[in-house]
């Protein structure tokens, strides 16, 4: 069961100091791994921020490491369970 936090508001080191507690407080839920991720702040200097930890079962690769970026930029995090990846 991996973990998965976020935060919107400030880009700002007191706000990811805080991102790193929280993710470090779910440790227990995903100790294979972690990533975290930002937004380019906006005029005001607030974004968005994801963390996540990663328990590994079946990806062991670091293909699976989250949070996931696709070539145009998008980002996603997520539980990770994808029932039908057989079949995918």
């Amino acid at each position: 069961m991996c973990g998965i936090a976020g935060l919107v508001g400030r880009i700002c080191d007191a706000n990811r100091s805080a991102l790193a507690r929280i993710s470090a407080a779910q440790a227990h839920r995903g100790p294979d791994g972690t990533g975290t991720w930002e937004s380019p702040p906006d005029d005001r200097g607030w974004g968005v921020m994801f963390a996540q930890r990663r328990l590994a079962i079946l990806d062991l690769s670091v293909l699976a490491s989250q949070p996931m970026i696709d070539p145009h930029g998008d980002v996603l995090t997520f539980n990770g369970e994808i029932y039908n990846y057989v079949e995918l």
